[in-house]
């Protein structure tokens, strides 16, 4: 067994980039139902998500859904990308840059800060 990494969960705090919502995020059909319910009053157009398929493995209702993306960011980013179902966001969100208790696959790929750190440190070690 791999020990788990340890993430700097400040890098999130400092993140101004919004960077780990500029792709499509995973969501169940429950999600689905509550996010178009409570936030009825957006004006975003509508789809808000498109559907990926049956999953059982991942998804609590086995219907996998993911939010579209729209000029290269969520739907439900703002202009200051900030999300604006914040209060109804996905489980994926919700628990980002973890999943089910370990690191999300998706962290080193979608954390900007994460990846200016490491650009730091390789930079670091290069010029020892």
């Amino acid at each position: 067994m791999r020990p788990m990494k340890k993430i700097n969960l400040r890098l999130c705090k400092t993140c101004s980039q919004g960077s780990c919502c500029r792709h499509g995020v995973s969501a169940c059909l429950f999600e689905v139902a509550t996010i178009l319910k409570k936030n009825k009053h957006l004006k975003i157009k509508k789809p808000w998500f498109k559907y990926k398929g049956i999953d059982f493995v991942h998804t609590e209702s086995g219907y996998d859904f993911e939010t579209k993306i729209i000029r290269g960011k969520c739907i439900f980013q703002d202009k200051y990308m900030r999300c604006r179902i914040y209060k109804t966001r996905p489980l994926a969100c919700r628990e980002f840059p973890y999943w089910k208790g370990k690191v999300s696959h998706d962290f080193e790929v979608l954390c900007h800060m994460h990846k200016s750190k490491t650009a730091d440190k390789l930079a670091q070690k290069k010029n020892c």
